[in-house]
Formats: C-alpha cells, structure tokens, sequence
C-alpha cells in the first residue's frame, strides 16, 4: 500500500525548536491520529516503517495524520515547525514564503512547483496569521496544501496541512478550525513597545530633554539678539 506524506519546508534563516521548548501548542483535527515526537508509540503501528522514518526525521515539532483514511493511497496530514524570532506577518512574508517552497521544491524534486490559489492575512483575535493555499507537484502527484505562518512569544510557527485535491473542500473547514484552535499565538510588538520595555524610556526621555534644551537655547539666543 502506498502513502506518501509531504512536508513543505518555509521561513530559511531560523534554528527549528524542539517540542519542549515552545509555546505552542497545537490541536489535531478530530478524527486524527497524533503522530509527534512522543506520542504513543502504538499511534505508529499501522503506518509502515519507512514512513516512521520519514516523520521523525523531518524535523516537525507536531505531526498528525488521517491514519484511517490511508487507503486512498496518500496520508492526509498535518505538521508543524517552529523556530525562534517573531515579527508581525504581511503579506510580503506569505511571497517570500512561497519562493522559498519554490526553491526547496527545486533542489528535491525535478519538475516540481507550488501554484498560490489563495493569499490572505486572517485576523485570530487580534494576531495576524498569515494564510496561503495551492497546489504542490511534486514526485509526479499533485497535492492540496493549507498553510499557516503563526507569530507567538518571541517564535513563529509553520502549520501546514497537506491531503488531495479532491478531498480539499471537505478537509478545509476542517483545517481551519484546528489550525485556529493553535495556542499560544501571539501579536509581535512593534520595535517602540520592545525598546519602551527594554530599559529604552529612560534614552528616549533623554533624547526628549534634549530636545527641548535646544529649543530653549535657541529661543534664549534669539531674544538676546533682538534685544
């Protein structure tokens, strides 16, 4: 029996995190079977053994999969990564996410591409979430992907849900409302908020006396000469 599972790999330049050390949590579509790093090990009994492999090696903090739909011959799934830095999500962020599956989908697999069929920033309770959706090809097959760049305490995660396209429009509510069930999201503070509680208030209150000193001189230098 074939089954396949896919994992998009996004956002270069940031260290993964392991599972422990992160905020998130994350929450597996009903239905699903847990297949993160930890879960019980009878989770993994019905999936062959290189595809054991193929999971714990990828790097993903969560993982969970349609175990009992399997026989479709391609593993609906879910996965996660998480890496350190946050900054607030734009839709810059979602093209630059997409030339970077662009770029891994090259270097893996020949012929390979990734076509965007819907790009939006989703409001989640004040956290702007960014969303893209599409197609990946690759190895010959064509598969529906859902993804999600999630900003939280100084972190970010990449939730992506991947299954066939013939079974997207069942599976994206689904999607969604697990993905929007994620804890420990988190709006980034603007660089002000960081400096003002980073010990900056006092430098920029300085800076601000400073200010005034030198209007007030001026205006003192101005009268002497009128005078």
């Amino acid at each position: 029996m074939k089954a396949l599972v896919a994992v998009a790999l996004l956002l270069p330049a940031a260290v993964a995190m392991a599972a422990d050390t992160t905020h998130f949590v994350f929450q597996v579509p009903p239905g699903w079977t847990d297949l993160s790093p930890g879960a019980p090990e009878e989770n993994l009994n019905e999936l062959p053994p290189e595809m054991r492999a193929r999971l714990h090696g990828s790097g993903a903090v969560f993982l969970a999969g349609d175990v009992a739909h399997r026989g479709d011959g391609f593993l609906s799934n879910v996965n996660a990564t998480v890496a350190a830095d946050a900054a607030t999500v734009t839709l810059s962020d979602l093209d630059a996410a997409k030339d970077q599956i662009d770029r891994e989908v090259a270097r893996t697999a020949r012929g390979g591409q990734f076509v965007i069929k819907d790009k939006q920033l989703v409001d989640w309770d004040g956290v702007t979430v960014g969303r893209l959706a599409g197609e990946l090809t690759i190895g010959g097959q064509t598969l529906a992907e859902v993804i999600f760049l999630i900003p939280g305490d100084n972190e970010h995660a990449v939730l992506s849900y991947t299954t066939t396209p013939d079974r997207l429009a069942s599976l994206e509510p689904v999607f969604d409302a697990a993905a929007r069930a994620t804890k420990g999201a988190k709006q980034p503070k603007l660089i002000w908020q960081r400096i003002l509680e980073n010990g900056g208030r006092g430098a920029i209150l300085g800076f601000i006396g400073a200010v005034i000193a030198l209007v007030v001189i001026r205006r003192l230098r101005a009268r002497r000469a009128s005078a």
